[in-house]
């Protein structure tokens, strides 16, 4: 008889963000072919936005409980997701988002 080998490859929750090119589609862009998502005229925090980001990647966000820097759930900023006539991952957008604040985000 034969033998079966079997090959487990794990990968990050960063590199999945990575992996995702389409962002602005999953979150609801249907302005082709830069899918910009615009949340300069609302009233979005930024954590409201990492949230929606995390969310449409099918991943989880936990309430900032004691780690609340008092800028991530305050400030409404003029952000544009895939702005720059370029498609932006997920990863990326959250980069964006974090370097406003003086938050951290790690996955569990």
């Amino acid at each position: 008889m034969g033998s079966t080998d079997r090959i487990i490859y794990l990968e990050g929750a960063w590199n999945l963000l990575h992996e995702m090119k389409d962002i602005g589609s999953l979150l609801g862009a249907i302005q082709p072919p830069y899918y910009e998502v615009d949340y300069t005229a609302t009233a979005y925090t930024i954590y409201d936005i990492i949230e929606q980001v995390l969310v449409a990647a099918s991943f989880g966000l936990y309430p900032l409980g004691t780690h609340d820097d008092s800028i991530i759930d305050a400030l409404q900023p003029d952000f544009v997701v895939n702005d720059a006539a370029q498609l932006e991952d997920a990863a990326t957008v959250l980069y964006r988002l974090l370097n406003m604040t003086k938050s951290f985000l790690r996955s569990e």
